[in-house]
């Protein structure tokens, strides 16, 4: 399986931590020092979330039709029809089948392997991924714990199962993971704001993140000197920066773009991939792990190729 054209779209109104800091009562300096955050994008509140997916999935689109449109999100507007359904009768996907894909920052991981399985029966040729996120929609500006981590963000890109004719990613492995017991320590209700009981879902991101890296790097038979790149779900700088330490990956092979986007839910981790896909040679290795509510977590490792692999 294979991913290719991946695109990504920011809104465009900027909400800094100045902004934030007229809202709620904190400063850039208590922001950066904790979340590592600067800046982060925020949609019009008007805007559907389905319109948000197909600003991404218009850039993805080769003009070819697509067998699947899945969508892999955390906040919806509408209990039924799927998201992905809108998405693809905005986009001119009218005859692909539809369904979403809901695991909250984790929906990147649980979207590409449910595809794999569905890729693997045989009558799957193309599908279009889609991961809209829309964490401001519920976001508590009176919270300075959680009010400063957030922006919007969609990605999209095809799948397919031969490889394309241009860049793209190989999917080398994929697997997924719940422990559903403490699924309420990050939670936004119907109609609510979002919450989380932060120190234990920190201590949860660090560990559990380093640990899908050393489990993927396990299951192909790898170490972390065999990565050209890591991809973490786009929580919190000081997450990433000691899930890499753990688990021995350097600075320079640590992607991430938190700083100037904020957590972007499940769309954090493939916006990183696919603002990066310039900088990966053929062959370069990319483990890829995210971690959400639910306590859900997932793993990928992809191999990049380049027009002539």
């Amino acid at each position: 399986m294979f991913l290719s054209r991946l695109a990504v779209w920011h809104p465009e109104e900027k909400l800094t931590n100045a902004d934030l800091g007229r809202m709620v009562d904190t400063s850039d300096e208590w922001i950066v020092s904790r979340v590592g955050i600067r800046e982060r994008r925020r949609a019009p509140p008007e805007m559907r979330v389905h319109q948000m997916g197909a600003q991404a999935a218009k850039q993805a689109l080769d003009g070819n039709p697509v067998d699947l449109v899945v969508c892999g999100l955390s906040i919806a507007d509408y209990h039924l029809p799927s998201t992905a359904n809108l998405i693809a009768a905005e986009v001119g996907c009218d005859e692909a089948a539809g369904f979403d894909v809901r695991a909250a920052c984790s929906s990147f991981a649980f979207s590409l392997h449910t595809l794999r399985g569905l890729f693997a029966l045989g009558e799957l040729q193309r599908a279009l991924l889609v991961i809209p996120e829309a964490y401001t929609h519920v976001t508590d500006y009176t919270d300075r714990g959680t009010a400063i981590l957030w922006g919007d963000a969609a990605f999209a890109c095809l799948v397919t199962r031969d490889a394309p004719a241009g860049p793209s990613l190989e999917v080398l492995d994929t697997f997924i993971g719940s422990r559903s017991q403490d699924a309420l320590l990050v939670q936004a209700e119907v109609g609510g704001k979002f919450k989380q009981q932060g120190n234990a879902v920190h201590a949860f991101a660090i560990r559990k993140m380093s640990e899908v890296v050393e489990t993927s790097l396990t299951r192909c038979h790898l170490t972390a000197q065999d990565l050209a790149f890591f991809i973490g779900h786009q929580a919190n700088l000081g997450i990433l920066q000691r899930a890499c330490e753990r688990v021995g990956i350097p600075p320079e092979k640590h992607l991430s773009n938190i700083e100037m986007f904020g957590n972007c839910g499940a769309a954090g981790a493939p916006s990183v991939l696919a603002q990066n896909m310039d900088r990966f040679r053929g062959g370069d290795r990319i483990a890829v792990a995210t971690v959400g509510s639910g306590l859900s977590w997932g793993g990928a490792l992809l191999r990049a190729r380049n027009r002539a692999d």
